[in-house]
């Protein structure tokens, strides 16, 4: 499914490839974790689909991971 295109006067930046947040310093990676967990204890119906998607988000790259370094 393709991205749909940017409404006329916006434009949104590249997307971040895989592991960026690992890549990230540590305190960013600890501060999007805080404000992803804070924006799950306040808005809880918004926070459960986001915490299920960043489970899934880490186990798809672990087993990307674990595959890349056995074909190796």
């Amino acid at each position: 499914m393709a991205a749909a295109p940017d409404p006329p006067g916006v434009r949104s930046g590249p997307w971040l490839p895989p592991g960026a947040l690992r890549r990230a310093p540590r305190w960013l990676a600890a501060l999007v974790l805080v404000v992803a967990a804070a924006v799950g204890w306040f808005v809880p119906l918004f926070g459960v689909p986001l915490l299920v998607f960043l489970a899934v988000d880490v186990l798809l790259a672990a087993r990307a991971r674990r595959r890349a370094r056995a074909a190796t």
